[in-house]
């Protein structure tokens, strides 16, 4: 149970590594994905993809979108309707009760409560008759303290009913142990843990050479910082945008499979998505990673948390206050990294990224071993 319906590389992505991850853990057990999504959600989506208001509207969008459906589909089963809606509680338990014989909370941000609210079956129904863990799952964005008295026991009552839990960040992490005083293990994201994620045959496509100017890719959400990184090094470096179109720059159209891949091509990546920042990580790339949500400011992000497991919180930034002194010095050490050598390397992350894979791998396998002996 996890997304797999967005129009955004980390979905797909996730959704797909998580398959992998169990499948290969696993190779005896039928592991699927359930394609949930939420019905109002999905209505506003198709719409904002097909708005010509919508500064980001546009064929390569709408080419973007239908990628990460043809990448996702061929792990998806056959059912009767392409995806579930969840808004329909009830349908949607009636249809995992029929179907399966256990359950996975899948990863990404499916504890928050988002679009859904106390209904979430991602906080799997304690009428489902057989056993539950979750992997590598995140209640990003959601503050406990807001919760009423009765919604708290929603949530704790599924938690209980879990066999076993892994949660994705420290965030997620202190929430479970608030509702139910259990140990709970972080594990790193799939698409850090699961190695072959992108294309098998991928080379790089241009030469570093000395006498070039410097790529820099510009992943991010924040047009305004945007705007700010091109202005400040688009007369010394080539500047590059995907996902989200940034003014002054070359805007690339990737696959998911090439969103994997592309981010080793460039001398800087700059981004504020956690999955941009598990791409530069795996990929080893020089980057800086940062945040701008207000709520960051109150509770460590989930960018924060992964470089703290990588020991590289040199690359953060935490601008959720945007103050000139803290962009500027965002600015500085792009500045560094795409001109000058990097002074960590790539060594250190890497070295980091194998010791939490090593982890996850056997912490997933105690999972899958747990549930099974519950079978």
């Amino acid at each position: 149970m996890t997304l797999t319906q967005s129009e955004n590389y980390g979905t797909v992505l996730q959704a797909y590594a998580t398959h992998k991850v169990l499948s290969e853990c696993a190779p005896d057990i039928d592991f699927e994905l359930v394609p949930t999504d939420v019905g109002a959600v999905r209505r506003r989506r198709l719409m904002s993809i097909a708005n010509p208001r919508n500064p980001s509207f546009g064929v390569s969008r709408v080419r973007n979108f239908a990628a990460m459906r043809r990448y996702i589909k061929p792990l998806l089963p056959q059912i009767d309707s392409r995806w579930i809606n969840i808004e329909d509680r009830e349908s949607a338990t009636d249809f995992l009760e029929k179907r399966y014989d256990g359950y996975i909370t899948g990863s990404d941000e499916v504890w928050n409560l988002a679009h859904i609210g106390i209904d979430s079956i991602y906080y799997l129904p304690n009428r489902l008759p057989g056993p539950k863990a979750s992997f590598a799952t995140s209640a990003n964005r959601l503050d406990i303290s807001t919760l009423k008295p009765a919604d708290r026991d929603v949530l704790k009552s599924s938690l209980e009913d879990y066999s076993y839990i892994t949660v994705r960040d420290a965030t997620t992490r202190t929430l479970v142990d608030e509702l139910i005083a259990r140990p709970v293990v972080e594990i790193i994201d799939p698409t850090l843990q699961y190695r072959p994620l992108g294309s098998v045959d991928h080379a790089r496509k241009e030469s570093k050479a000395v006498s070039r100017r410097p790529r820099i890719l510009v992943m991010v959400k924040n047009r305004g910082i945007g705007s700010q990184i091109a202005e400040r090094l688009g007369g010394r470096a080539d500047i590059y945008s995907c996902f989200t179109r940034q003014d002054n720059t070359r805007f690339i159209r990737l696959t998911p499979q090439e969103f994997v891949d592309a981010f080793g091509d460039f001398d800087c990546v700059v981004t504020d998505f956690f999955h941009g920042t598990c791409m530069s990580i795996r990929s080893g790339a020089r980057f800086v990673s940062f945040d701008t949500e207000s709520t960051y400011g109150r509770y460590e992000s989930k960018i924060k948390n992964i470089l703290g497991k990588m020991d590289c919180l040199d690359r953060y930034f935490d601008l959720t206050t945007i103050s000139p002194e803290r962009l500027n010095a965002m600015l500085n050490r792009i500045e560094q990294l795409a001109f000058a050598p990097d002074p960590l390397g790539s060594e250190v992350i890497e070295a980091n990224l194998e010791r939490e894979r090593g982890h996850a791998t056997a912490i997933t396998k105690e999972m899958v071993e747990t549930l099974r002996s519950r079978l």
